[in-house]
């Protein structure tokens, strides 16, 4: 049996524990296979991390993760789940180092300064590990992507080995689909969010939503 699921959200533990709860409702149902559709600007690298272990190490079969469009930063992290890992046509990928957004006339002392660095530092070497995981990459080219904030089309992504097939099609016809949304904002409307309410998680759905009119 096999079940698909639309991801049209950013990563964060919300939307990371609604495909959980989702997949394990698919495990009980006896579902031994699983399809992904993406679309995401990224999000929390904790949470996407969460998800690409989560799916890695599912007894079900990640059969596919296909970017409908676009799927950005800790968006590929969740993308390189996939065994199958297919991209439309017009899909892209951006990369970029960790970020750390700091508030306003928040004084910082030097161990604190270092504590954020050699978070950012652990954060940015998982990721290149898992990249390369998946791509013909060295870890030296996955870092020079992400310093110089690196777009990548389908056709690119395809000879880095990160896209395994070019795909028109997102779902078999007549399929059922579960859907996992939120706003789509775009990266200025990201850039928007006041650091404390950056995440569904810390605020719910319907709060984050009100802040962010």
């Amino acid at each position: 049996m096999e079940r698909y699921i639309n991801f049209q959200a950013s990563i964060n533990f919300a939307t990371s524990n609604r495909l959980q709860k989702l997949v394990k409702g698919y495990m009980d149902e006896g579902v031994t296979k699983l399809h992904l559709l993406l679309s995401t600007y990224g999000g929390k690298i904790p949470a996407g991390i969460n998800i690409y272990n989560f799916l890695v190490g599912l007894p079900i079969e990640v059969v596919s993760i296909h970017n409908s469009s676009y799927v950005d930063s800790s968006g590929i992290i969740v993308y390189c789940a996939g065994k199958e890992r297919y991209a439309s046509p017009y899909g892209s990928f951006l990369f970029h180092n960790p970020i750390c957004n700091i508030k306003e006339a928040m004084s910082l002392e030097l161990p604190k300064m270092r504590e954020i660095t050699n978070s950012l530092e652990n954060d940015q070497h998982k990721i290149i590990k898992i990249i390369k995981s998946v791509t013909n990459c060295s870890e030296e080219e996955i870092e020079e992507l992400m310093d110089k904030r690196k777009s990548l089309n389908t056709l690119q992504a395809l000879d880095i080995g990160l896209v395994m097939k070019e795909k028109i099609e997102l779902f078999p016809k007549g399929v059922i689909f579960d859907n996992i949304l939120d706003d789509h904002l775009s990266p200025v409307d990201y850039e928007k969010i006041p650091v404390e309410y950056n995440s569904i998680e810390n605020v719910g759905t319907s709060e984050y939503i009100r802040r962010m009119m």
